[in-house]
Parts: structure tokens; sequence; C-alpha cells
């Protein structure tokens, strides 16, 4: 198995198992059933989270019940990965630049195009996992509580791109 299948295939069950708990939690939200009473979620949506519609345990509530403490090292975390990934980001733009320079030659090699894909590939690779040890990082900080609610907001984003979801 090549490594595009590799990631087709993970990027596949990662869909399969995300979005329908995602669309369940969405249901639930829709319907009422948070498991909190009608007055604790008033009394919650107004002290919590007053910009929000649904004033719910889920989404970015995590950030706002950080201690001091966890700011400080979610900060220091979120510095580190923007180090980690400028190298590569700006390697990716490179190669993306040299890709579309072999698409646009006068008899262009798909040979020299597929292995500039590959190398677009593995940057992405890169990239996508120190992402996700991050995420994993961020995770082990956490209290239970604000696990629940790091956790839900990240499979309520999967496979969305960053601004197009929803609202």
């Amino acid at each position: 198995m090549n490594k595009l299948q590799s990631i087709f295939i993970a990027v596949s069950l990662a869909l399969i198992i995300a979005v329908p708990v995602s669309a369940q939690m969405g249901e639930m939200m829709k319907h009422g059933k948070s498991g909190m009473s009608h007055h604790e979620k008033k009394d919650y949506g107004m002290k919590h989270n007053q910009n929000h519609k649904r004033g719910h345990l889920f989404g970015s509530y995590w950030k706002k019940i950080l201690t001091d403490e966890q700011k400080g090292q979610a900060d220091k975390m979120h510095l580190a990965l923007k180090k980690s990934l400028n190298v590569p980001k700006a390697k990716l733009n490179v190669k993306k630049a040299e890709l579309n320079n072999l698409v646009v030659k006068g008899n262009p090699d798909k040979k020299a195009i597929y292995q500039k894909i590959d190398e677009i590939l593995e940057l992405k690779r890169e990239i996508m996992r120190k992402k996700y040890d991050h995420k994993v990082e961020m995770r082990r900080m956490l209290t239970p509580e604000q696990q629940v609610s790091f956790d839900m907001k990240l499979l309520e984003t999967a496979g969305r791109k960053k601004g197009h979801g929803r609202h």
C-alpha cells in the first residue's frame, strides 16, 4: 500500500467515526438534550457564554476555563508549534510553486509532476503530525471537564476547512 492510499484510509476512518458523533451531538443540542435542565442551560448561557446562541458546554468552552497556569503553558506550546511549522510551511509553498512551474512547461513531465506531488504530500504529512502531536499535548494538560469540551470541538470541526464551518 502506498503513502497516498494510507492517508486516504486514515482520513476516511476518521470521518466515518467523527461525522456521526458530530451529527448526533448537533441533534442533541438542537433538541435541548445536553444533560442540563432548562434553568441550568439558561443560567449557564448567561454566566459563561453570552455570545453563543446555544450556551452549552461544548465548542471552545475549554479555552474559557483555563487556569492562568494552563494559559501560560498553552501559550508556550502554541509558540513552539508555530516555530516548528514555519520551515515546513515555507517549503510547502515553494514545492507548490515548483509543481505549478512543472505543469506549465511546454512539454510537462508527468513523472516529475508526480514526484513533486509526493514531496508536497510528505511535507503535508509532517505538518499534520506536528499539529496532531500538539493537540494530544494540549489535551493532556486539561482537566476531565475541559477535555470533554476540547474533544467535542475537535469532533465537531472534523472534515471542515478553517473558516468554512458553522458560525
